[in-house]
Formats: structure tokens, sequence, C-alpha cells
């Protein structure tokens, strides 16, 4: 399921506040650089971590770790998953 999916299908859906976006119809609170990297993914659809350093791409899965902390509180599981070099939505929310 892709990042334009779940905002057809209503499972994520961003709000007029910059740092809130709706999960499964409840708020999903997060930090700047969060809601930055979500809003990222959503545009792109992946996040690559190809061409990262070591330090960069422990910063990225920090944040995203953040993120799926916070999704797990509404929803159950993990809203981003990393998978063949990239993290992805989660096609099973």
């Amino acid at each position: 399921m892709e990042g334009l999916t779940l905002l057809r299908n209503s499972l994520l859906v961003p709000t007029e506040r910059e740092l809130c976006f709706l999960l499964l119809g409840y708020p999903l609170f997060l930090s700047r650089t969060e809601a930055t990297l979500l809003r990222y993914l959503i545009t792109n659809k992946t996040i690559s971590t190809k061409h990262l350093t070591g330090r960069s791409a422990n910063t990225l899965a920090a944040k995203i770790c953040g993120i799926n902390k916070k999704a797990h509180r509404i929803s159950g599981r993990r809203l981003i998953l990393f998978s063949d070099g990239a993290y992805r939505f989660n096609p099973y929310l």
C-alpha cells in the first residue's frame, strides 16, 4: 500500500496543523522532524538509505522508530516498515 493509497483510504490524513496527522481517525502528534519525514514519505512513497552514511542512517532509523511508537499506540501496528534498503508504509495497516 503506497502513501497516496493511504491518503485515499483515509487511513493517514494530514491536518491543517503542521505537526499533526490523523491515523485511523485519531490524532498522531509528531515532532517537526518526524512530520517532515512522514510528509516526504507520503509524497515519494519510499525513503532510501542507499546513499546515507552510518550516522545518518542511524538518525533516520531513530526518527522512524519514534513515528512507529506513536502510530503503534493508535493502530497496534508499525506505520513504516524497512525492506530492501528503503522505508515504506506498512501495507497491512
